[in-house]
């Protein structure tokens, strides 16, 4: 099995709510910057994967939050 992939980015102010901690919508903005960084990186841009005759359709999503982000 291949190593988890990671993506780093900095938290900013207006994601937070008063008491610092990342508002819960904006996990799902992460996830979708993390997975085109994951598809730029694996595959040279999302266009490219849609190119080579595959693409990716989001239908339901959920998360289950176990520990606040600040």
């Amino acid at each position: 099995m291949a190593a988890p992939y990671l993506h780093t980015f900095r938290v900013r102010y207006h994601e937070c709510d008063a008491q610092g901690i990342v508002f819960n919508a904006n996990w799902f903005t992460y996830f979708d910057v993390t997975l085109t960084e994951w598809f730029r990186e694996m595959f040279g841009s999302y266009d490219a994967l849609v190119k080579a005759g595959a693409d990716v359709v989001l239908a339901e999503t959920t998360a289950r939050f176990r520990a606040p982000a600040r």
